[in-house]
């Protein structure tokens, strides 16, 4: 009786680790996504700013035109 219930426990805690690496898994999938999602949007910013830096200088220039 005592190995059979021995083994319910490993089973057990075998059981709850696999749960507990199911988890952490799909945060970590989470995480990358996440990770992901900010890269784009840093990429986005980026580049807008570059084109507000194109428009300011095309603006600078075109006022010293008419200056």
């Amino acid at each position: 009786m005592t190995t059979l219930k021995t083994e319910y426990l490993i089973q057990g805690k075998a059981q709850g680790f696999a749960d507990v690496q199911r988890q952490l898994t799909a945060t970590n999938e989470k995480l990358n996504q996440s990770q992901r999602d900010q890269a784009k949007t840093a990429k986005a910013l980026a580049e807008a700013l570059g084109l507000a830096s194109q428009q300011a200088k095309t603006t600078g220039r075109a006022i010293d035109d008419i200056g």
